[in-house]
């Protein structure tokens, strides 16, 4: 007679698992085991619950009950072991609790007596009967839901996390027990999203949207699967979102004086310098100081701030993209005779645009690597990066400006500094926007 495991593969390679008999609540399936066939029957089980069955048996040879019930677990084409029990009596009554899934139930005789009878199954988690209150009006069609939910239960099986689709931040992880760790690093300086946008996380950075104020914190979406450790194909999977204002970095210290909430600071002991031995001679005593003088003619003040005249963006080939701005005139001069249209078209693509742009020329004249055309002091030229392109500025100062004037170094600064802002506007999915013009103007 074959085993249990024999005749489930039998079937599974034959006619499949869906051609068995399935066993339904509260009702008798009948039973049928010879010495020389088993009898396989199937129930699914929809949510997790707790089925007490009752087997009734008759014997071929009066008095003689030995036969050994197993059930089954199957997940996909992997057939488990899930419990079994012997009956040695005509009417056997057990419990047990089942997790959501199949199984198959195999009745094997252990003698030379055949058996018939029936197993009958009470699923506590499914109610008897069902009340409904549907509204009949005459000549009209009727739908009715029937389906019941399933009572909620307390789970006590292990259950294991992870993160199927999206991303965490940066330097954080989730373990399997559902914990989020980690530790994020700086976030002032983090390349583009997937939108495309490098905006800082700093709480203090916000746009206005109908009165509104929102801050422009990265956020981060991610799916998280939830599922059970001994049945994996028992799951649920629900979205999440983490934003972060401000990562603990540079503003830290304002950040704690602005927010609205308890906080701990751990303060450093001050450890003083040591006292190194004079190196210099003893300063001299200072002169006497002398009564000012007034000055006969009062400075006219300066009316004429200095103007952008010209920027211009040149792509940086991939090779040479770590290159600090400052050296690209010399990495120019060396390198501009030499042809590199087969060994690397992009380099010579760059040098070529590079000999095309007047301004560049112009800063190689600034730096003494070109010679001197029109260049006067009136004239700045400063190189920086813009994301893959190498950006040069230039600046003007108008007739009676001096270019050691405090203020007109200070304009040059904040003109280099605000090459770095982002220029965007703020769009939604699903709005229209008019057509803008994008306007540069000077603040002093």
């Amino acid at each position: 007679m074959a085993t249990c495991l024999q005749t489930i593969a039998d079937v599974m390679a034959g006619p499949g698992i869906d051609s068995l008999t399935v066993i339904n609540p509260n009702t008798n399936t009948p039973i049928v085991v010879t010495p020389s066939a088993n009898q396989l029957l199937l129930a699914r089980m929809q949510v997790q619950q707790t089925v007490t069955f009752t087997v009734t048996l008759s014997s071929s040879i009066p008095g003689s009950f030995n036969v050994s019930l197993t059930i089954y677990q199957v997940v996909g084409s992997t057939v488990s072991s899930y419990a079994s029990i012997n009956l040695t009596t005509a009417s056997t009554t057990f419990q047990k609790d089942f997790q959501s899934g199949t199984y198959i139930f195999c009745f094997h005789g252990n003698n030379t007596a055949s058996y018939t009878g029936n197993i009958i199954g009470s699923f506590i988690s499914v109610p008897s009967s069902a009340i409904l209150f549907p509204v009949f009006k005459v000549g009209e069609k009727v739908k009715a839901d029937l389906t019941i939910p399933s009572p909620p239960r307390v789970c006590s099986q292990v259950m294991f996390y992870e993160v199927t689709a999206g991303e965490v931040p940066p330097g954080v992880y989730l373990d399997e027990l559902g914990t989020l760790r980690g530790q994020l690093p700086n976030l002032d300086c983090m390349p583009p999203d997937q939108f495309g946008y490098t905006y800082s996380p700093s709480f203090n950075w916000f746009y206005e949207r109908s009165g509104i104020s929102y801050p422009l914190g990265r956020q981060w979406r991610f799916k998280v699967k939830l599922s059970l450790a001994a049945n994996p194909e028992v799951f649920i999977e629900d979205w999440f979102c983490i934003r972060v204002y401000n990562n603990w970095d540079f503003d830290r210290d304002n950040f704690i004086a602005q927010a609205p909430f308890d906080h701990e600071t751990e303060v450093a002991e001050e450890i003083p310098p040591p006292v190194l031995e004079p190196l210099c001679e003893d300063c001299p005593e200072p002169e006497a100081k002398k009564d000012p003088v007034a000055l006969q003619q009062i400075c006219v003040p300066c009316d004429s701030p200095p103007e952008t005249s010209m920027v211009t963006l040149i792509e940086i080939p991939e090779p040479l993209r770590a290159l600090p701005p400052s050296q690209f005139t010399q990495w120019y001069a060396v390198n501009n005779e030499t042809d590199f249209s087969k060994s690397c078209p992009e380099i010579q693509k760059f040098i070529n645009d590079l000999k095309g742009s007047t301004i560049f020329n112009k800063l190689l004249e600034q730096n003494s690597l070109a010679p001197s055309t029109e260049l006067t002091e009136q004239e700045l030229f400063i190189a920086t990066t813009y994301k893959n392109f190498l950006q040069i500025a230039s600046t003007r100062l108008t007739n009676g400006r001096n270019p050691t004037d405090i203020d007109t170094q200070l304009f040059q600064w904040q003109f280099q500094e605000n090459q770095a802002n982002p220029l965007f506007s703020d769009v939604y999915s699903g709005e229209t926007i008019p057509p803008f013009e994008l306007e540069f103007s000077r603040h002093d």
